[in-house]
C-alpha cells in the first residue's frame, strides 16, 4: 500500500484522481460524494486527461504502474488481502 501511495505523490496525483482515471479507464460509474468537476479539471491541468476527458498516455502509465504493484505480503510471504477479495 505504502508503494501506491509513492506512486500517487510521484505523480501528483491524489486517491480521488486516481479513482477517477480508473472509472474512466473501466467505464464504471463514478459513484462516490466527489466534486467530479473540480476532479476532472485538476487531470486535464495535470496532463492526466485530454480536453475530451480521455486517459492519455501519462495517465495509462499510472494506472499500468499501480496494477504492478504487488499485495502486501506478510512476513512469511502469504497475502494480506485474499485475491478473491
Amino acid at each position: 500500500m505504502k508503494e501506491l501511495f509513492q506512486l500517487f505523490r510521484d505523480n501528483n496525483l491524489t486517491p480521488n484522481g486516481y479513482y477517477i482515471l480508473h472509472c474512466i479507464e473501466n467505464k464504471i460509474e463514478m459513484d462516490l460524494s466527489l466534486a467530479y468537476g473540480t476532479e476532472i479539471h485538476k487531470l486535464k491541468l495535470q496532463g492526466f486527461l485530454d480536453d475530451k476527458s480521455s486517459l492519455t498516455d501519462k495517465s495509462i502509465k499510472v494506472i499500468t504502474d499501480a496494477a504492478r504493484l504487488d499485495p502486501v505480503k506478510t512476513k512469511g510471504g502469504k497475502e494480506v488481502i485474499p485475491s478473491d477479495f
